[in-house]
């Protein structure tokens, strides 16, 4: 609201007087600042080339001088205070060398306008005529494809694909024998599909499906033993036994990982996620423990040692600019997604289907 904004053009305006007075700008930043991507780095935003920020934000930055403190410059984001630390020269580029870049630019575009212009029309005839692929397939040039019989848990080749098993099994292609929506499956990728062929299903004559049970129950019966094992194992831990002891006792084979990030692939992915789930260690003696599950009925007994926080100054440029657009979509994202639930909740909407 108005009040909130004139604080915050208050606060910016304090800041831009202290950094003019000598005060650093970078421990400003630090202690002031409320972009969470630049606010440890000292407010460092790296490079700036023209078109990537908002344009009063770069109005104000390339109207600076070097060294210089910008006065408070509201963009949809709020106030910002800017100092331009270094300036370097752009070069111009001969039409020689972005002739690649110029290619590949126009021939991804011209790609994109034929699958918007082909798809388009395929989404077309398919509708005009939603008894048939045939008519669509014959005017585009394409061929109707036939996958083998698929049950409601997927099958073979596009049958993998989760949308398309919904779409065939949606009661305005399976009951209703029409063509589908389009089903999107990749950039630049769509499928329509109908039914062909459909078999109810029926349930097995027990001759048939007798070795496929007994398999299950001796597999159900081997998994809950490895888990009432592991968590008997677990509670011995809780008690106060250490897992070298453990092991030892059990003759149980004990690894030791160190340096592991979140996103390590040498490990079972199980490990890593409870990993960094865990609450970090109050100390040596008293380091956190769980059970994780593991494929085929294993299951590891995770202790948890020392937690090492990243250090975000000694991340690269390339990899802080990708991390502070991920956290700008994100909070976009969640602004959004409030913004239409409070739209919701404060309108009534109506429905009017004689005019869908």
């Amino acid at each position: 609201g108005p009040e909130e904004q004139k604080k915050a053009l208050e606060k910016a305006r304090k800041i831009a007087d202290e950094a003019r007075a000598g005060k650093d700008f970078a421990e400003l930043a630090k202690a002031s600042s409320e972009d969470l991507g630049s606010r440890a780095l000292g407010g460092d935003l790296g490079w700036l080339d023209k078109g990537m920020t908002d344009p009063a934000f770069e109005g104000a930055l390339y109207s600076l001088e070097k060294g210089k403190i910008s006065d408070p410059v509201l963009s949809p984001e709020g106030y910002h205070v800017i100092e331009v630390r270094e300036i370097r020269p752009g070069k111009t580029r001969t039409f020689e060398e972005v002739r690649g870049e110029l290619a590949n630019d126009f021939g991804e575009s011209e790609r994109e306008r034929v699958y918007n212009e082909r798809s388009g029309r395929l989404i077309d005839l398919t509708y005009e005529d939603s008894t048939s692929l045939e008519p669509a397939a014959k005017e585009l040039g394409l061929k109707v494809e036939k996958t083998a019989l698929f049950s409601r848990m997927g099958g073979t080749g596009i049958a993998e694909n989760p949308a398309i098993v919904q779409a065939a099994f949606s009661d305005q292609v399976l009951v209703q024998g029409n063509n589908s929506d389009k089903v999107e499956l990749g950039p630049n990728h769509l499928a329509i599909i109908r039914i062909a062929e459909h078999k109810a299903a029926t349930a097995k004559p027990i001759e048939e499906v007798r070795a496929d049970i007994q398999r299950r129950i001796i597999e159900e019966r081997v998994s809950k033993q490895a888990k009432a094992r592991a968590d008997e194992l677990f509670a011995r831990l809780e008690k106060g036994e250490s897992i070298d002891a453990l092991a030892t006792d059990l003759k149980l084979p004990l690894s030791e990982e160190r340096g592991i990030g979140r996103n390590a692939v040498k490990l079972d992915a199980a490990l890593v996620n409870a990993a960094f789930a865990l609450p970090h260690p109050e100390s040596a003696g008293k380091a956190p423990v769980q059970v994780v599950a593991l494929a085929g009925d294993e299951y590891a007994l995770l202790k948890l040692d020392h937690v090492a926080d990243a250090d975000p100054t000694a991340v690269d440029q390339v990899t802080r600019e990708s991390a502070r657009n991920t956290l700008q979509q994100n909070l976009a994202s969640v602004a959004a997604r409030d913004f239409i639930a409070a739209l919701r909740a404060s309108m009534e909407i109506k429905v009017v289907e004689d005019r869908m």
